[in-house]
């Protein structure tokens, strides 16, 4: 493939502030690979290209940006646990302040500072500030995709895909429009449009069958839909043909959601065990949550599931003082209760009332820890002491606000799915009927649900 060099993007209409041209090529290339979802192996990968492109240029500001903005939109590093994180940040400010940059570049800047410090949703209105005069600008539509997501925002994260997405059609490749496609139909999915996101996620897979997000945006309909024999069939159809996507996975994690639908817990061990448990050993935060959510759902089940909890607490073990995201702690307290390091699970929650205990009114980071993540981790851990009725009360109130933590709809229905055992476990008779009306709603949306008839037999 060929890069832009730094003539190429002036006629892009994205001029970059380096004067070398390996640098520009090897942001281009990283900025497609993160479009992609893909690493293109011609070039290394995305890891080597960054490096090469700040060999190139030491003091190519954009390349900073682009840097530090993916590592804190990772959700795995944050500058309170990372000191080396801040200083970098404050540098990448500091060489920005003296550089002759473009307007852009400095959005950018500006966009990764105020991220690092819980000014998200500034972050977030500076990258549609670079979209508003560069809506093809693929570094800004990538952060803002994953800023909104993080932050829970699903129709923001559609509106601004719409908002560009007649550009990129225009003046960019017919693949990497099918990439912008791919998440746009993710954006509808996430505020229940499924007809559309089906239709746009099955025309982006008609140009590009390797479209990961599109694969990924119909397994979701199939699950919010309550298809599992439609989502099995689906995958199994689809699922090779995204090898080499980080994503892949997390579509296998799906099918496992599809058996467990079902009731086919055998089926959902064994997928567990053939696809997602030897991930655990990449530290790949995704992957992580994703085998915490789903041997929680199988024990609220009543399903055993042997030793599986150790291996993914032992992947966990390096993140538990980072409290870098709310909702990654929460699954980080499923693996710690589930493996039976209770000492562990009481240390980390008193460690994140201290976090928050001091926190910056203004960062939404610690906001979402105190508001939302603090009365869920407390909930789970009443769960896990048997004190049912109190994990209703410290849930329950909070049933509307869990999209603060981010992810999607079909990560945070644990959370759902957890209120509902609760409450059928607890004593109260108030709790019976929340657990009742819980599930009235569920099957309202999910008609042909065999587990919501079989937890409703059960009140």
């Amino acid at each position: 493939m060929s890069w832009k060099d730094c003539l190429a993007w002036e006629k892009s209409g994205l001029p970059l502030s380096t004067t070398s041209n390996e640098a520009a090529k090897m942001y281009d290339a990283v900025v497609t690979q993160y479009m992609s979802g893909y690493n293109d192996d011609s070039v290394g990968g995305i890891k080597t290209c960054m490096e090469k492109m700040l060999e190139a240029d030491p003091n190519f500001v954009l390349g900073y940006a682009t840097k530090y903005g993916s590592a804190l939109l990772g959700a795995g590093t944050c500058i309170w646990s990372n000191p080396d994180l801040k200083t970098n940040i404050d540098n990448m400010v500091k060489l920005a302040e003296k550089s002759t940059i473009s307007p852009i570049e400095q959005l950018h800047v500006d966009a990764v500072k105020l991220w690092s410090v819980g000014k998200t949703e500034a972050a977030c209105d500076k990258w549609e500030e670079v979209l508003l005069n560069c809506p093809t600008d693929m570094l800004a539509f990538r952060c803002a995709f994953l800023g909104h997501f993080v932050r829970g925002e699903s129709t923001r994260l559609r509106e601004y895909m719409a908002q560009v997405l007649p550009h990129w059609k225009s003046s960019t490749s017919p693949q990497i429009y099918s990439y912008a496609r791919g998440r746009y139909s993710f954006g509808l999915v996430e505020t229940n449009f499924y007809d559309e996101a089906e239709k746009e996620a099955q025309e982006t897979l008609e140009v590009n069958p390797r479209d990961a997000w599109a694969v990924h945006t119909i397994s979701h309909v199939k699950e919010m839909q309550c298809r599992p024999d439609d989502g099995i069939a689906f995958v199994e159809k689809k699922v090779d043909d995204i090898t080499g996507s980080p994503v892949q996975p997390h579509i296998y994690w799906h099918k496992a959601l599809y058996y467990f639908e079902k009731g086919d817990y055998e089926s959902t061990l064994s997928l567990y065990d053939d696809k997602l448990c030897h991930l655990m050993k990449q530290e790949n935060l995704l992957y992580i949550t994703d085998a915490a959510a789903l041997l929680c759902r199988l024990e609220l089940n009543g399903v055993n599931v042997g030793d599986r909890w150790h291996g993914i607490y032992d992947a966990c073990t390096p993140n538990l003082d980072t409290h870098a995201n709310a909702f990654n702690d929460i699954h980080f307290l499923m693996a710690a209760n589930g493996a039976e390091h209770r000492d562990v699970a009481d240390k980390f929650i008193d460690s994140i009332k201290t976090l928050v205990s001091d926190y910056d009114p203004c960062n939404a980071h610690l906001n979402v820890y105190k508001d939302v993540g603090l009365p869920l981790l407390q909930s789970l851990q009443s769960y896990d002491q048997e004190n049912y009725s109190a994990a209703v009360d410290y849930l329950y109130p909070l049933r509307y606000n869990a999209i603060d933590l981010g992810g999607s709809n079909a990560q945070r229905d644990v959370f759902n799915l957890f209120l509902i055992h609760a409450a059928m476990r607890s004593p109260q008779q108030r709790h019976t009927l929340i657990a009742r009306n819980l599930l009235n709603g569920r099957k309202a949306q999910r008609t042909s649900s065999t587990m919501v008839d079989s937890l409703l037999e059960r009140l």
